[in-house]
């Protein structure tokens, strides 16, 4: 068995062992797999790679065995309940798909990445095809906001240690062009750690300002604590996407506390300076003093990086006009390969995707494509409102603003972990008055329905 297979093995095992004891807690575990799960494995079993499996292979190879769990889980409940009310989404994603095919035949065919776009596509549905089939699996909210709490405490811990150059990939960094000197908690960059961060704060401020399921005083703790964290990391999109979820949900749900916001900036800017001049962090090995200087001066220039050349405005724009050579339906997989996006000696396609996402995805798929895209992340969303059974407009303009920011230079809405932290809350099972739980989506009682439940 190679350790790739291993991987897979060890993931999907501690999956189904989680599902039979405490289903409840299986959206708890795909949301421990990045931070916790995977160093567990690279502890256990000290992975060798050679060829084709690279260190990246496994280190971002757990979310196919996580997806493929989900896809067992959700035949062995449809074989129980027979309720697979899915028409929502699957009819988006055979649009999508339908596309996928006409684009490979117009461009060149290809199977394999026809296969592995289509594959893709359908995972990031997953997530809400399994909390819509089994009601089994959906965690109780009160359990959800407690694990982020942990979870948050935890990679605080992390950091600190961080700060001192402990780091649990330490012993790869010199196999790996992942690494960096700024801190990342338990994760192998600092981005890995603010992506989740941000989106977990996300939630939190839909529990504390929605839901009512969270205390001011520990909202006002972790509020303080992730910007600390995240304004040190060296992580700018993360910064923009912090203050605008608590810009938006003061200005939306508490427009009188706004100036709050004002004065938090100011303490933790002031704060996050003092710390870093107190551990002398420039000197140390994650140098999160150069995180907090990259973030303050990004902020001036939004999505400059830390080569002008290379910055999101400057490569969406090279990207435009030197690649765009097909508006309607993208230049597809015979155009990439014969040109994979060289657009300096020092940008591959992988910068391209991430830091030009926008730009990336009008150049490889075109307006029609781009338009399939839309239709079936604006599914997933409205299937996700609709069984959350929250009509609260200023909820969802918060989300999605969000995501949109979050697509600008990360992989955003093409992200499976951060896209499905949105289906997990909204499935949720809010634990009301007394022990008895309350199922919150359009099978609610409305008497039990929390739907009227306003900022």
């Amino acid at each position: 068995m190679t350790y790739l297979n291993l991987l897979y093995v060890f993931v999907i095992s501690l999956g189904l062992i989680v599902y039979l004891l405490k289903p409840r807690h299986l959206f708890i575990y795909w949301l421990s797999a990045h931070a916790f799960v995977v160093p567990l494995y690279f502890f256990l079993f000290h992975p060798t790679y050679s060829g084709k499996e690279t260190f990246a292979t496994f280190y971002f190879g757990y979310m196919s065995p996580l997806s493929y769990l989900l896809l067992v889980i959700i035949f062995l409940e449809y074989l129980k309940n027979k309720n697979l009310h899915i028409k929502q989404l699957i009819i988006p994603f055979l649009i999508l798909l339908s596309f996928f095919v006409f684009q490979n035949v117009m461009t060149g065919f290809n199977i394999g990445p026809l296969i592995a776009n289509a594959k893709d596509a359908f995972f990031l549905m997953l997530p809400t095809l399994a909390l819509s089939v089994s009601y089994r699996i959906r965690p109780e909210q009160r359990t959800l906001v407690h694990f982020i709490e942990i979870f948050i405490a935890i990679q605080t811990v992390f950091c600190f240690f961080n700060l001192y150059g402990v780091r649990l990939y330490s012993e790869y960094n010199d196999e790996s062009s992942f690494a960096d000197e700024y801190i990342c908690g338990s994760f192998l960059r600092y981005n890995h750690l603010t992506n989740y961060l941000t989106t977990m704060y996300l939630l939190l401020s839909m529990a504390f300002f929605v839901y009512k399921s969270l205390s001011k005083y520990l909202y006002i703790i972790m509020s303080l604590l992730l910007c600390v964290i995240i304004l040190i990391s060296g992580a700018r999109i993360s910064v923009v996407l912090f203050f605008m979820v608590i810009g938006l949900s003061l200005l939306l749900f508490r427009g009188r506390h706004l100036i709050m916001l004002f004065f938090l900036a100011i303490i933790v800017v002031y704060s996050a300076s003092m710390l870093s001049s107190k551990y002398d962090v420039g000197t140390q090995n994650a140098d999160s003093g150069s995180g907090l200087e990259r973030n303050v001066t990004g902020l001036v220039d939004l999505f400059t990086s830390k080569d002008n050349d290379d910055n999101t405005l400057s490569l969406s724009g090279i990207l435009m006009l030197t690649q765009f050579k097909n508006p309607w339906y993208g230049n597809g997989y015979a155009y990439r390969e014969t040109n994979e996006y060289e657009i300096t000696e020092k940008i591959d396609e992988s910068t391209v995707k991430t830091d030009a996402r926008m730009a990336y995805m009008l150049v490889e798929y075109g307006i029609i494509g781009c338009l399939c895209f839309f239709i079936l992340f604006y599914s997933i969303v409205r299937f996700n409102i609709v069984q959350s059974g929250v009509n609260n407009i200023k909820m969802w303009i918060i989300v999605i603003v969000y995501y949109v920011i979050f697509t600008f230079t990360e992989t955003g809405l093409f992200d499976l972990m951060q896209l499905s932290m949105i289906s997990i809350l909204c499935f949720s099972i809010v634990n009301k008055e007394g022990n008895k739980n309350t199922l919150i989506g359009i099978n609610a009682n409305k008497k039990t329905n929390i739907g009227s439940v306003e900022g």
